[in-house]
């Protein structure tokens, strides 16, 4: 039962059926079983890849791949993420006002998403979770106009079937299971075939998005500028196609993946899709684009060209600068003893500098993290 009025108003509004609000809006939908389809109400494409389902009382559009329940519904429909704005359209109500004392409500972590990587086999080497933080009204943190995430990984417990072990690393980043780049059967299938170009994106989701376009797309784990040459050997005679995310570290990163790929795919194309805003993606694309103008692009691609050297020195400054935040970032997670003693010793070597100044970087991050455990998300305060 709702604990409070604010929670109960919340309920009302997940309560009105899906179907009703598709109704009172005048959308036409084709009803084939428990399922009403029909072209999307926002990016007005394809007759069958918008759906309710009346029986479990969600929805779906494959084209702005978005779906969930009525409030994510009017959230779509009215193009934004306001939770409450979309329970006050329901409801017919605003939202009540809250008594007591002020409290505070912390994001809580919650896993939207799962991506297993497989081996040739289909057996699986690791998986990445999509990690989100959600209020208790069901509203999410935003960072830059989006979901604000992290990412974990996990690989499968050898002598425990079924059972995971966290990480995929050692503490000094090395890898514990085999490197391979995800959707890897899709991927060797049409390489073998030599019928598909082959893009590589930055993030599972983007490729889940070309598969279920028919695309043949695979990324690495770990986002930008963490593409290794493991996965460029899977890539072997390959047609690649590299799609930036629009902003600094998408370009970094199909320069990194196009020169690990030099002598080793077949031909490295680039394609910058047109109209995105900074930091948007081909899924911020998709949403208004189709695979018809896709393939279209696709045919228009350029071939990539490495950088500058001028450019390329830039980009080895960045690399070197990742590394050292990394290393420092695991030594600051060390306990304190005789391997942390030795690190700290050689990472000053490394660095150059005085083992002073890596005790001090140590202590900032050490504090930041504090803070960050204790402010986790951002405040909310009721009134």
């Amino acid at each position: 039962m709702p604990n409070s009025a604010y929670e109960a108003w919340v309920e009302r509004a997940r309560a009105v059926p899906i179907e009703t609000e598709i109704a009172r809006r005048g959308i036409q939908l084709k009803r084939v079983g428990a399922e009403h389809v029909g072209p999307c109400p926002v990016c007005g494409t394809g007759d069958d890849r918008f759906s309710i389902n009346t029986v479990k009382q969600v929805f779906n559009c494959r084209i702005c791949n978005v779906g969930g329940d009525v409030i994510k519904l009017v959230e779509h429909l009215d193009g934004n993420d306001d939770f409450t704005a979309a329970c006050t359209t329901l409801t017919g109500e605003p939202p009540p006002k809250a008594v007591g004392k002020a409290r505070v409500v912390r994001a809580r972590e919650i896993v939207v998403a799962e991506y297993p990587y497989l081996d040739e086999n289909g057996a699986v080497v690791f998986a990445t979770e999509r990690v989100e933080f959600q209020y208790p009204d069901g509203t999410f943190v935003l960072k830059d106009g989006k979901h604000k995430k992290i990412f974990r990984y996990k690989r499968p417990d050898p002598d425990r079937p079924g059972k995971w072990i966290n990480g995929v690393t050692d503490k000094d980043g090395n890898w514990l299971v085999r490197i391979v780049p995800y959707r890897l059967s899709e991927l060797l299938e049409a390489i073998g075939s030599n019928s598909h170009p082959i893009l590589i994106v930055e993030g599972e989701p983007k490729v889940d998005l070309l598969a279920s376009w028919g695309v043949i797309a695979t990324c690495n784990a770990g986002g930008a500028t963490k593409w290794k040459p493991e996965h460029s050997a899977f890539l072997k005679d390959a047609d690649v196609i590299l799609v930036p995310d629009n902003d600094d570290a998408g370009w970094k990163h199909i320069d990194i993946v196009g020169r690990s790929l030099v002598g080793i795919a077949k031909r490295i194309r680039v394609l910058a899709l047109p109209g995105l805003a900074v930091k948007g993606d081909i899924i911020d694309w998709a949403k208004a684009g189709t695979r018809e103008q896709l393939d279209e692009l696709i045919d228009k691609a350029p071939d990539w060209e490495p950088p500058a050297a001028e450019e390329l020195n830039k980009e080895k400054k960045v690399v070197a600068e990742q590394s050292e935040d990394e290393l420092l970032d695991a030594l600051s997670k060390m306990r304190k003893g005789v391997e942390f003693d030795r690190e700290r010793k050689r990472l000053a070597k490394q660095l150059d500098v005085r083992p002073s100044a890596i005790d001090a970087e140590i202590e900032e991050r050490q504090a930041e993290a504090q803070t960050t455990a204790l402010l986790h998300g951002h405040w909310y305060v009721e009134p």
